[in-house]
């Protein structure tokens, strides 16, 4: 009896060691953005996020013309797409008179639009209908009133290949970590975003939707966050987006997920 009360101690221990281990790992991982771990981790999160919320798999993605392609050294110029800036971020409005009827990115364009303004923010400048346009090419969203498969983008060889760089998810049951996305923000990334619940912007009467959109800015003192809501404007010609709805409470809804996102 004492030899199996001996063998069954040694195991406890050595259980617990190797679980001290793992926290302490996964805690330097995400304490470090920039990182090479987190570099080589991104896309690894983001598949097993897929594995676990979409048991199906990954959609496959095919070959790009490549006339279609942006090069990220001469990125096509979206001044004519009438964009605009607040303190150096590229916004656009999916309900942009310009392009809302193309493939309905009005009403179901917030994925595609999310990403177009990260892109266009870090120099790659790419409209909504263009980025939803490699989107469709690739299957990670059909024409119509069809959802997209953002994160099957985010892991893609396409946006490896444009340079960037995806990090670690930050939304764990619902909650954004602020201190890490802070981490994130403070480096240079930017965060794109997604949940089930969110306030309509722009809807007539108050409801909460399956949205996307993006992070640029989070205060840990007052638990808010800078929201670039492609949703958050008028569906009027141009891309307006309306101050008053930018800055929300980090609770006001529950985070599906949060990736951080930069130009490496």
């Amino acid at each position: 009896m004492s030899k199996k009360k001996s063998l069954v101690n040694d195991m406890s221990k050595i259980i617990l060691i190797l679980l001290i281990v793992l926290v302490s790992f996964s805690t330097t991982v995400r304490a470090q953005p920039d990182s090479e771990s987190s570099k080589s981790n991104g896309a690894e999160t983001i598949k097993e996020f897929l594995k676990i919320f979409f048991p199906k798999g990954e959609i496959s993605t095919s070959n790009i013309p490549e006339d279609q392609l942006p090069n990220p050294s001469n990125p096509p110029n979206p001044s004519i797409y009438n964009k605009e800036k607040r303190n150096g971020f590229v916004f656009y409005c999916q309900g942009n008179t310009m392009w809302k009827s193309i493939c309905n990115l009005g009403a179901a364009g917030c994925a595609p639009t999310s990403l177009s303004m990260i892109l266009s923010t870090f120099g790659i400048g790419l409209s909504p209908p263009q980025v939803d346009l490699i989107f469709q090419q690739n299957g990670w969203r059909t024409c119509g009133d069809n959802a997209s498969y953002l994160l099957n983008a985010l892991s893609s060889s396409w946006f490896e290949g444009l340079g960037m760089h995806v990090g670690q998810n930050l939304a764990f049951n619902g909650i954004l970590d602020l201190k890490q996305a802070k981490n994130y923000l403070d480096q240079g990334y930017l965060i794109i975003a997604s949940s089930k619940d969110f306030p309509c912007a722009s809807c007539s009467t108050p409801r909460r939707i399956d949205h996307a959109f993006t992070v640029d800015n989070v205060d840990i003192d007052s638990s808010s966050v800078s929201i670039r809501d492609p949703n958050n404007c008028s569906y009027a010609d141009g891309n307006d987006e309306k101050p008053e709805n930018i800055i929300k409470s980090v609770s006001a809804f529950t985070w599906f997920y949060a990736f951080p996102i930069k130009k490496i």
